[in-house]
């Protein structure tokens, strides 16, 4: 048994993002380029055929030149006999009357171009045959609320007839922060798919993996908001600008080569553009401090090409209100491609002691919300520190390591006990 094969999701074709208001620089292409980049890679490093896990559009009856470039990929494929496997996302099919006609994914199978396998459809998979191996490839779309119900179900059809078993399903899992989708985890999701040898999934932008249990997501293969984009955070005190953290996103997709009872999966990082976060934080700190330290920041970190979000946390001094900070200065002090207004969500009101802004701006909503769910004045604030714990337990660590559940786990339990 040998082949290879590429993985990728969510390329969202015909998403503009962010909106720039120059004409001449609409953000459109990007997405195509990304798309054009994977399919290049794909056919240099000569593989078998090429899933996606659904979202290959941002919309179900996408722009023209989404079009173009969808026909143009699959033309390439097409002629060196590479077929593309797909199943639905969210963005694929219409959702509203004024969407209804039908969707791409449907016309491009009409026409021959690409293999659409859907669970509700009258192909839930399709069998490839290489000179070596024969694959079958299931596929499941998203269905919201419904998806680990429409697995169970839809699993009960997964046979061993082929010798290797994939899984396309557009749909994450709650394993990993900021997780969308199925709330399954990665244990169960494997153990209700014994009999898949590669869980292909898509859905959730960022990157994450569990090797363990033969699952892979690529993530987007661009940009489609901040969230997914890179963060640098800065501490400002006494006009020194001292960087504490950073992390980058890296765009990209998935070879899988197969070789008997070997898979070794490598993702491949493909150009994207550079999106950052600025975060500022300040302790105590003055309005003009705010404008100098944010500032400088902003001027460390940009060009003309690049897509900037300021953001402002911390405390303010004695005396001071957040509605002396000049954001509109500071917003104006950053030269880029596009340049989100600043995100401001500094305090007027010192910290008490061994207390972050997170806890202060989160605590009492936490609390009254406990306290309407029927839990004691005592109770409920016990409750909010532990929700602020368990976040601060899985943001504080880099999405693709998932032993930050396993020890917001163990708060839990902890917690039980006392």
């Amino acid at each position: 048994m040998q082949f290879k094969f590429a993985h990728i999701a969510d390329t969202h074709l015909g998403c503009h993002w962010p909106p720039v208001p120059d004409r001449r620089k609409v953000q459109g292409p990007a997405y195509i380029r990304a798309f054009e980049k994977c399919i290049d890679e794909a056919i240099n490093r000569e593989v078998d055929f090429v899933l996606h896990a659904g979202d290959l559009v941002d919309k179900p009856q996408p722009t023209v030149p989404a079009l173009r470039s969808i026909l143009s990929e699959l033309r390439k494929l097409e002629a060196l006999k590479i077929p593309l496997i797909i199943t639905r996302g969210t963005h694929d099919y219409p959702r509203d009357y004024f969407d209804a006609g039908g969707d791409i994914l449907t016309i491009l199978e009409e026409e021959k171009k690409l293999v659409y396998v859907e669970a509700s459809s009258q192909n839930p998979y399709c069998d490839i045959e290489t000179d070596s191996s024969r694959i079958r490839v299931y596929g499941l779309g998203d269905y919201g609320a419904a998806q680990k119900a429409k697995l169970i179900d839809f699993s009960k059809s997964f046979t061993n007839d082929a010798e290797f078993g994939i899984l396309l399903m557009h749909g994450g899992v709650s394993d990993v922060p900021y997780s969308i989708g199925t709330a399954l985890r990665a244990k169960e999701l494997r153990r209700i798919c014994k009999k898949i040898d590669y869980l292909a999934l898509g859905h959730d932008h960022h990157r994450f993996e569990f090797p363990s249990h033969a699952i892979y997501n690529p993530g987007s293969t661009e940009c489609c908001s901040f969230r997914e984009g890179g963060v640098v955070k800065y501490l400002f005190h006494d006009s020194e600008l001292m960087e504490i953290a950073r992390q980058d996103s890296a765009k990209g997709f998935y070879i899988v080569d197969v070789n008997d009872d070997e898979k070794n999966v490598e993702f491949v990082e493909i150009p994207s553009r550079h999106i950052v976060t600025v975060q500022v934080e300040f302790d105590g700190a003055t309005p003009e401090e705010v404008l100098e330290g944010v500032s400088k920041a902003l001027q460390m970190n940009q060009d003309e090409n690049q897509v900037i979000r300021p953001m402002i946390t911390g405390t303010l001094a004695e005396g001071h209100r957040t509605y002396e900070i000049r954001l509109r200065e500071i917003h104006e002090s950053a030269v880029g491609l596009y340049v989100e207004w600043p995100a401001c969500s500094i305090s007027d009101r010192p910290l008490e002691e061994n207390q972050s802004a997170f806890d202060r701006s989160y605590r009492q909503i936490l609390e009254e919300y406990f306290i309407a769910r029927g839990s004691t004045k005592e109770r409920a604030g016990e409750l909010a520190a532990l929700t602020i714990s368990l976040v601060k337990t899985i943001t504080s660590r880099n999405p693709s390591e998932p032993d930050a559940v396993e020890k917001a786990i163990d708060l839990i339990e902890k917690f039980r006990i006392e």
